[in-house]
């Protein structure tokens, strides 16, 4: 569980990001 933490932030954070601008 502790290596799939960092995984889904490091992916979660710019893909929230990108996703964000992209809709925009």
């Amino acid at each position: 569980m502790q290596k799939k933490k960092p995984v889904i932030a490091l992916v979660g954070r710019p893909n929230v990001g990108k996703s964000t601008l992209f809709n925009r």
